[in-house]
């Protein structure tokens, strides 16, 4: 896999999770992938992550990934951005985010692990 093909597998992933895109993020990864997150400290399947996705958008609005830095690996890629938003309640939403994300050889996302800087409280 080229880092091109990793490239767009990111881009497409986190365009997904911006639009509620549920049908991509099931496309982008492999049935049997896992998800962690900083912010539950627990690991989840694809159908887990999926379904958490209209949660996410209840608690913190309609988010936008910005300063984007990535580092393409030969089997995934290391992604750093802020995730900002108005909240529903009127509070802006700034944090930083480290993502790591391992892509299978069927270019299929296998594992992701997300790193939260700070409270989102």
């Amino acid at each position: 896999m080229n880092d091109s093909e990793l490239s767009n597998i990111a881009d497409r992933l986190f365009r997904a999770f911006e639009q509620q895109d549920t049908d991509t993020v099931r496309e982008l990864c492999a049935p049997e992938a896992r998800f962690w997150s900083s912010a539950t400290k627990r690991e989840s399947t694809l159908d887990e992550l999926v379904a958490s996705l209209p949660h996410v958008r209840k608690a913190i609005g309609d988010y936008r990934y910005e300063e984007v830095r990535r580092l393409i690996a030969p089997d995934g890629f290391v992604e750093q951005h802020a995730v900002r938003s108005t909240r529903p309640d009127g509070r802006p939403l700034d944090i930083e985010v480290c993502v790591v994300v391992r892509v299978d050889e069927d270019r299929r996302i296998d594992r992701l692990d997300e790193y939260i800087a700070g409270a989102i409280d």
